[in-house]
């Protein structure tokens, strides 16, 4: 947790340098958080790095803890190389939906994402299971600007899910208090 919190909130050079030299580390809750911390800072050098050991890995715990860090980068790019795999099949469906979850919560391409969904909604609807959906949209809480919210209400009220609605409600108050919170802190905490 305090690598973590040192590497990301913090973002201490100390701790991002060293983590990225720890990804092979033999304690797995060290590998594990060096991953996320380098997977936040990394360039595109590390995410080759990050999905080749992806592609690689030779127990399931390893496969999804790599796959799931794909979605840290801090480029948009890198985040639309991530959602092109998603939607082509290459990430298995069972992934996909909580990987765009994932992908939703990243501060640079969070809204690209957003755009990418709403853009392949029909085929992601076809593709991934019904009921993984609504969790997919559990990343919308991070769509925490009163455009976004304006955004996701509009379309989601445009494109209602056939199960899970309840749920959905219950994200888009909680985007809507995360949007208050950020219009009433910002002064306050700063621009993040």
């Amino acid at each position: 947790t305090l690598v973590r919190l040192l590497g990301i909130t913090g973002a201490d050079e100390a701790i991002i340098d060293a983590s990225a030299g720890m990804l092979e580390h033999p304690d797995a809750s060290l590998r594990a958080a060096a991953l996320t911390v380098a997977t936040h800072h990394g360039d595109e050098s590390m995410y080759q790095q990050v999905h080749a050991a992806w592609q690689a890995a030779d127990t399931p715990q390893a496969e999804v803890r790599n796959l799931r860090a794909l979605a840290n980068f801090p480029s948009v790019a890198l985040i639309d190389w991530l959602v092109d795999e998603i939607l082509d099949g290459t990430v298995r469906t069972q992934d996909g939906p909580y990987l765009l979850r994932n992908a939703l919560h990243n501060r640079e391409a969070g809204e690209r994402v957003w755009q990418r969904i709403k853009d392949n909604w029909d085929d992601i609807n076809e593709r991934f299971p019904s009921n993984s959906l609504s969790r997919m949209l559990e990343g919308i809480t991070a769509l925490d600007t009163d455009a976004g919210v304006a955004d996701v209400a509009a379309f989601l009220a445009e494109h209602p899910l056939p199960q899970g609605q309840k749920q959905i409600e219950q994200l888009q108050e909680r985007q809507r208090v995360n949007a208050a919170f950020r219009v009433r802190e910002v002064d306050r905490i700063g621009q993040t």
